[in-house]
């Protein structure tokens, strides 16, 4: 018979997860003030359109222009700023609070973050434009004097001042079987059909239009990804990152463009999906939700075709792992 011991399987993990999370741990946390850039340049160029289409084309330049980064031995890529570690700035939802803080970043009790000279002279300069624009700004002007001293003194918070999107399931099984192309096609359909002496048809061109430019945008950005891996692929003198490169080009070139073939590029797509809503607002509580359930059929389809071990896949797993911390 059989016993418990026999049956006990001893695994190694991976060694590139914790190569990866090591070097991670390991960098000092320095703020980037790049999406603050982009984003106040952005907002300049389209002030006289509606909000809805402003902040696509915010979206749209800061994932069109902003740095991109492939760390060493990454399988999953996409980063939220142009290093690793280094935290945005996102200056249309808040920026008094940066303001005050800026000069303790470095020397508060907990959290503590660099902020470069050069850093500083960049948000110092972006700050008369968002004063009294900012989304927090605008909920202070409203609100009733007694409730805003209670917002000050920490008795309500609205943690939608400082951030956007959050506390959201999205829809990665539709992209994964459809790609962003298929939403895309179903977008411009439904653009195409409006009726324009219907009841708010303005309004739904407008966000249709939104729509159709963040599909275009996300597709680039996947894109922009792919160029960079084959780029460092053409200057990598090891042939394994090498050959690893091109797979991530090739990965990158497919989702979340088009249906997930595999269990790798189902990973990327949910990563992009997941990375994007961070880039544009903030997000926080974004889950990937049913994971387990979406993900299984790649897996298994994978397992079944030899194109894939069980090693292999923890190794892409907590490759995505790295990432989501």
């Amino acid at each position: 018979m059989e016993t418990s011991a026999a049956r006990t399987i001893v695994h190694q993990p991976p060694a590139r997860p914790q190569r990866l999370k090591a070097s991670m741990v390991a960098i000092d946390r320095e703020m980037c003030v790049e999406r603050a850039i982009l984003v106040t340049d952005a907002y300049r160029a389209h002030e006289a359109d509606p909000t809805v289409l402003r902040r696509a084309k915010a979206l749209a330049k800061v994932l069109g222009e902003m740095t991109l980064l492939i760390a060493d031995e990454e399988l999953i890529v996409g980063h939220l700023s142009n290093r690793r570690r280094s935290p945005s700035v996102f200056p249309e939802y808040a920026l008094r609070w940066v303001e005050d803080e800026l000069d303790v970043f470095e020397t508060r009790a907990h959290n503590r973050l660099r902020v470069s000279p050069e850093a500083k002279r960049t948000l110092r300069d972006i700050y008369p434009y968002w004063r009294g624009r900012t989304v927090c700004d605008r909920l202070r002007a409203v609100r009733p004097a007694d409730l805003q001293r209670a917002v000050d003194h920490g008795l309500v918070a609205n943690p939608h001042e400082w951030t956007g999107l959050a506390h959201v399931a999205l829809d990665v099984p539709r992209v994964l079987q459809e790609g962003v192309e298929g939403i895309q096609a179903a977008v411009a359909a439904r653009l195409a059909a409006l009726e324009r002496t219907a009841p708010g048809f303005l309004q739904q061109r407008i966000f249709l239009e939104a729509l159709l430019l963040l599909c275009t945008t996300t597709i680039e950005f996947a894109h922009r990804y792919a160029s960079l891996a084959r780029a460092m692929a053409r200057k990598s003198q090891d042939a394994s990152r090498r050959d690893e490169l091109m797979r991530i080009a090739a990965v990158c070139d497919r989702v979340p463009e088009k249906p997930a073939r595999s269990f790798w590029e189902a990973l990327q797509a949910l990563w992009f999906l997941q990375l994007i809503p961070q880039i544009e607002c903030n997000g926080f509580s974004i889950t990937p939700g049913r994971f387990d359930q979406y993900m299984l059929p790649y897996y298994q389809r994978d397992i079944e075709a030899g194109q894939l071990t069980p090693d292999q896949a923890q190794e892409l797993l907590e490759c995505l792992w790295i990432k989501f911390s």
